[in-house]
């Protein structure tokens, strides 16, 4: 995700990109991934899982997952909320 946003600059906006067999995982992981694709990725991302939720995937991991995308922001990561909106305005 960090090389698709260097080489697309921060104008353009991008989807994904969490492994969806993380979600098979503990739910420390669950976050972190989260947490790291949302960072790469910068603003105006839209994050999502790789390839759906697979049939094996335990509610609750989904669970988690949407609760931290919910929590967490790209200015958490750089605590730069005025740098989040320049980009998601283009200011």
């Amino acid at each position: 995700m960090a090389v698709a946003r260097q080489r697309l600059g921060p104008g353009v906006r991008v989807s994904g990109n969490v492994d969806p067999l993380v979600l098979l995982g503990p739910e420390s992981k669950i976050r972190a991934a989260v947490r790291d694709c949302v960072t790469k990725a910068g603003p105006g991302h839209v994050l999502n899982l790789g390839h759906g939720v697979i049939q094996e995937t335990p509610e609750d991991a989904v669970a988690a997952f949407v609760d931290e995308a919910k929590k967490f922001h790209y200015s958490d990561a750089t605590g730069s909320e005025e740098e989040e909106a320049k980009v998601l305005t283009g200011v």
